[in-house]
């Protein structure tokens, strides 16, 4: 099974479904910025409140990890 038909049977919506991709094929960990950024290709309508939203949601349903580095952006 495709990481991406892994994704799709975790029943999220369009815009978590596209958060979790670009993190899960990243080959560093992200801040929400660089999420941001490479979701927009992905889905060009997603804003930043959604993906922000969607990596909290992520995280706390435990799907992805966030790395906080002191007053420094998280990564995930």
């Amino acid at each position: 099974m495709s990481i991406k038909e892994t994704i799709k049977d975790l029943g999220l919506t369009k815009q978590r479904e596209v958060v979790l991709q670009v993190i899960r094929d990243a080959d560093e960990h992200l801040t929400a910025n660089e999420v941001f950024d490479k979701a927009k290709v992905l889905l060009p309508t997603i804003s930043f409140a959604t993906v922000y939203n969607s990596l909290r949601y992520l995280k706390d349903a435990k799907h992805i990890a966030e790395i906080s580095f002191g007053s420094g952006a998280s990564r995930y």
